[in-house]
């Protein structure tokens, strides 16, 4: 495991995650990040070595109606959980990567995986499920899909079947509803729920 964290790999998974979030607003904890990174990777790699690296981040979820600190993951938006994710998952890419017999495509935590028979899927739903284990994660099983292309499937915000890119996912059109009604609760300025909106639909062009 001790691999997983040696510095090469956590400075190119700091990279990809700045990468994605450069573009981000001044006040974005990506900065602070940036500014102390050296500081951030250390304590990344002795948390993660000894097996603490989950145990810091304090978030507070709603369950079954009442509000329940959780102690034992990393907190929802935070700037450590893509860069987690980029991190751990490599020994993940590395054991697909030596096969010929699937295809695999992993962007932070989500990835994409399709072979051509069930007997080769279940065989990697195995492999998956056993990494994931060893690396104490587990899948989100509320966001995982596992059955034929033809039915469509979710990714990266977009809905996708046999014949490729079809549209939005429903999850991004509630979630963007969502913001711009919270905005609108908190009595946003007309300008910032404009930027809101332009912004969204910025990000929705690049690939529709």
């Amino acid at each position: 495991m001790s691999n997983v964290v040696a510095s090469q790999n956590l400075d190119n998974a700091f990279q990809a995650v700045y990468k994605n979030r450069k573009h981000y607003h001044h006040n974005n904890d990506i900065w602070h990040l940036s500014s102390k990174w050296t500081t951030h990777k250390k304590q990344i790699q002795t948390k993660f070595l000894n097996g603490s690296y989950n145990r810091d981040s304090v978030n507070v979820k709603q369950i079954n109606g009442e509000y329940k600190i959780i102690t034992q993951e990393i907190s929802t938006g935070c700037i450590f959980s893509p860069l987690m994710g980029a991190i751990v998952l490599r020994s993940l890419d590395n054991k697909i990567s030596e096969k010929n017999n699937v295809s695999y495509i992993r962007d932070r935590d989500d990835w994409v995986m399709w072979t051509q028979t069930k007997v080769v899927l279940r065989k990697y739903i195995k492999l998956m499920h056993t990494t994931l284990k060893e690396l104490k994660f587990k899948f989100a099983l509320d966001k995982t899909y596992i059955g034929k292309i033809s039915q469509g499937f979710d990714f990266l915000g977009y809905r996708f079947n046999i014949l490729g890119l079809i549209c939005l996912a429903k999850k991004t059109m509630e979630n963007f509803i969502n913001k711009a009604t919270m905005l609108y609760e908190l009595d946003a300025s007309d300008h910032r729920i404009c930027c809101y909106f332009n912004n969204w639909r910025k990000w929705t062009r690049v690939v529709l």
